[in-house]
């Protein structure tokens, strides 16, 4: 971690506190409580007891009772890493922007590790299933708590995953903190926090990432979308526009609007492919289509390879091109992956 500081968010907490504090308490285990097999052992539980079915292994070496309702969670696993290396830690990285609920590309979710930062100086695990960074100073981390563990802010998390995500990951992850629903910040809040003194390699990287994000997006599948049509050279869409119709009656809320052309591009995933999703989808989209407006549609099988779908949008501004006396548009072969 580069030793810089960092303005805290809303519900931070003091860092020499998250420091000194105990995270979990011993002496009175309850029905949530995850402790060490040497824990459970020190309150008079019995190894026998900790094979039998009150017991859970969350973790090798990390117990819980069988009635914990956080059973199966990533919450639970994380409050098992934690216990697992000593409790001074906190949780950072892809493990962090997970607990914030922000959706992360295949690649990076695959990784089941907990990510752990640790101070200085502590011994590395050698364990699979837990990922440790070290740090030199806890003041300059942007801290919060969440369910009785110490998690770094969402953009530091976002930072940290700079390191070693694509430049396509970071935008995609980057539309995630400032989503359409529920929005975790804004892109002017990264760029305050992206803006103090002291960046590096990571900064750098996130600032360029930071440019090609967007607010206002619902899915990573939208911002991919997105994405295809800017590094092909085609004209910017929207994102998450309201169309209405001439009257000013609300018609549809669009993934990606191109408004010069008056063309819409939509991704449709797992959610659209019910009887009557499609239904719905069909009549909103020849309602767009009787007032002028082109509709391309992406689906899962264009995510391989996005050329379908890309010379099918080509081929719709192009007829919107000539019925609006607009240029015709030029596409250059894709770039992504930088």
């Amino acid at each position: 971690m580069k030793a810089t500081h960092r303005p805290p968010l809303a519900g931070s907490i003091n860092p020499q506190v998250a420091a000194d504090r105990p995270i979990f308490s011993n002496s009175h285990p309850t029905a949530d409580s995850v402790l060490t097999t040497k824990q459970w052992l020190d309150l008079g539980v019995s190894s026998g007891e900790l094979r039998g079915p009150g017991f859970v292994q969350v973790i090798r070496g990390v117990h819980t009772l069988a009635e914990n309702p956080l059973f199966g969670t990533l919450g639970l696993r994380v409050q098992a890493a934690v216990a697992a290396t000593g409790g001074k830690t906190v949780v950072c990285g892809t493990t962090a922007l997970q607990l914030w609920r922000v959706h992360l590309p295949f690649r990076l979710v695959s990784d089941q590790r907990i990510h752990l930062l640790v101070p200085r100086g502590t011994r590395r695990s050698r364990r699979e299933d837990i990922a440790i960074h070290q740090y030199r100073d806890l003041s300059n981390l942007d801290l919060h708590e969440m369910r009785g563990f110490h998690l770094v802010g969402p953009i530091e998390a976002w930072l940290e995953v700079a390191r070693h995500a694509t430049h396509e990951e970071l935008v995609q992850i980057g539309d995630g903190l400032v989503r359409y629903q529920n929005p975790i910040t804004s892109l002017g809040a990264i760029r305050q926090f992206l803006n103090q003194p002291g960046g590096g390699l990571p900064t750098s990287r996130a600032l360029a990432a930071l440019a090609d994000m967007r607010q206002g997006t619902d899915s990573i599948a939208e911002t991919i979308v997105r994405r295809w049509i800017v590094t092909s050279r085609l004209p910017e869409p929207q994102v998450n526009r309201i169309l209405t119709d001439a009257d000013g009656q609300f018609m549809a809320r669009v993934d990606c609007f191109i408004e010069q052309y008056q063309t819409v591009a939509e991704y449709d995933g797992m959610v659209h492919e019910g009887e009557h999703s499609r239904t719905r989808d069909n009549i909103r989209r020849d309602l767009l289509r009787r007032n002028g407006i082109e509709v391309v549609v992406a689906t899962r099988a264009d995510l391989a390879d996005p050329s379908r779908f890309l010379q099918t949008l080509l081929a719709a501004l192009s007829r919107q091109a000539k019925a609006l006396r607009l240029p015709i548009p030029q596409m250059s072969p894709l770039g992504l992956g930088k």
